[in-house]
């Protein structure tokens, strides 16, 4: 082997390791900077930890972005969870956002609980009929 073929080899290698990593982060870097830009800020952290836990963080991202320029207070842990416990977090966002625009006071845990009602009344009816 000549030293031409190693050369070569290492910078492969080097040119791998420097990319690879870019592109895994490219979408992170997308949804934070959007996050950022819109008044919402989320911790880089925050978006892995959803990637990881295998959440709709481009989702939730844009929905956290929909609380906040609605002016309400919602943390981004609560539609994660929201959604991991199987609520309609879109219903629960847009119902709370009606809600204010109406001069409501509605609360996210009655907001995601009537979601999670709402899904679940539609699941029983679906698969078990009017129970006649």
């Amino acid at each position: 082997m000549d030293n031409q073929a190693i050369v070569w080899g290492i910078f492969a290698i080097i040119f791998v390791m420097m990319v690879l990593p870019i592109l895994v982060m490219a979408p992170i870097f997308r949804m934070w900077l959007m996050c950022t830009m819109a008044g919402a800020p989320i911790g880089v952290m925050n978006i892995v930890g959803m990637r990881l836990r295998r959440s709709p963080a481009k989702h939730l991202c844009e929905l956290y972005i929909m609380t906040k320029q609605a002016g309400l207070d919602v943390k981004i842990s609560q539609l994660e969870s929201a959604y991991r416990a199987g609520a309609d977090v879109e219903l629960a966002v847009r119902a709370m956002i009606k809600a204010s625009r109406i001069g409501q006071n509605l609360s996210w845990e009655e907001a995601e609980q009537k979601a999670m009602t709402d899904q679940y009344d539609e699941y029983v009816e679906e698969n078990y009929g009017d129970g006649e």
